[in-house]
């Protein structure tokens, strides 16, 4: 047996146990009574709370400081303040707008583009939702769109789906579509190997400034070649 001395009422008593911090099942609960003696946020009445996080003395308490705090509508992610705690949606167009059984919305945003939830398309996510501008065009064609075709919003806004925006594409055109749209072109200078003429091009490799001089350049180079006498040599020293 090993000598302890409780943290409650100071008194000391005997237990097999190495680590005893009280007496009784009394000390103990009082102790824990102590710990867990806490101040209401609303009204500031002391009461006991069940743990230590506890922050209201009562359920009506509780309702009215969270009326005080806002609440984020779970469709729009909206901020409004409301009486109550069971408020999920700021209005009614958010209300109606998902399935309440399911809690299944009928539109989503993601990435930017409005997906609607049409379970029975054959190209439809996993959790049933297709994007609306693919089926805007998919109506206006009347056939399903192949893998290969995009469809490009020309505004670059991407919740206009309004048809006079809406293009359809193949992926390596709307690629470099958007690749020609982002990035600057270039523009390179040189001096024509013929005529000697300053000129900006944005091809990379450009040696000429036309096409008759590119005629002419390679003219003479085959006249050299082939050991004629040309004008331009006899007038040399």
């Amino acid at each position: 047996m090993r000598q302890h001395t409780c943290i409650i009422c100071k008194k000391e008593f005997k237990a097999a146990r190495a680590v005893r911090k009280y007496c009784s099942y009394t000390c103990m609960g009082l102790d824990r009574q102590i710990k867990f003696m806490k101040s209401c946020v609303t009204c500031g009445k002391q009461f006991l709370g069940q743990k230590h996080n506890s922050k209201y003395c009562s359920m009506k308490c509780m309702g009215v400081d969270r009326s005080k705090q806002p609440i984020i509508c779970k469709k729009c992610g909206k901020k409004f303040r409301a009486q109550g705690t069971k408020r999920k949606y700021c209005s009614n167009a958010c209300y109606y707008s998902v399935d309440r059984h399911t809690g299944r919305q009928n539109e989503v945003i993601k990435k930017g583009y409005r997906l609607i939830y049409c379970p029975n398309h054959p190209n439809c996510d996993i959790k049933g939702y297709y994007p609306e501008h693919r089926l805007i065009i998919e109506n206006s064609i009347g056939r399903i769109l192949f893998w290969e075709e995009i469809v490009h919003h020309i505004n670059h806004n991407k919740l206009d789906n309004r048809i006079e925006n809406l293009k359809i594409m193949n992926r390596g055109a709307h690629k470099w579509l958007h690749v020609r749209e982002s990035t600057p072109p270039l523009i390179y200078k040189f001096f024509c190997k013929q005529c000697g003429k300053e000129c900006s091009t944005p091809k990379k490799n450009s040696k000429f400034c036309s096409r008759s001089c590119s005629i002419k350049h390679r003219n003479i180079e085959w006249h050299r070649k082939m050991g004629h006498t040309m004008h331009s040599d006899l007038n040399q020293p």
